[in-house]
């Protein structure tokens, strides 16, 4: 636990260090995207080797679907009763 703390504080006194410095951010952009595609292949290198998960993986792809439907549905009706009760107050006056 503060091996993570230590390294992002350490980020974050770099960071403002060399916040001036556009050319290096620059690079720095570069690098973080490359290291979050190579974390996202290696994770699914590591759920492919992963007979469990492989084998179940109708299964959590349903889930998935369920989770997913259920946000977007959850998300429509929470905007349109949001919608409602702020624009139904403007229409009154």
């Amino acid at each position: 636990m503060w091996d993570i703390i230590i390294i992002m504080s350490l980020g974050v006194l770099v960071g403002y260090l060399i916040r001036e410095k556009r050319f290096i951010i620059s690079k720095v952009d570069r690098v973080i995207s490359i290291a979050i595609y190579l974390l996202l292949f290696i994770l699914g290198v590591a759920i492919g080797g992963d007979n469990q998960i492989v084998s179940n993986l109708s299964e959590l792809g349903a889930i998935a679907l369920l989770i997913t439907i259920s946000a977007i549905f959850g998300s429509l009706i929470f905007s349109w009763l949001l919608y409602k009760f702020i624009f139904s107050k403007s229409d009154e006056e």
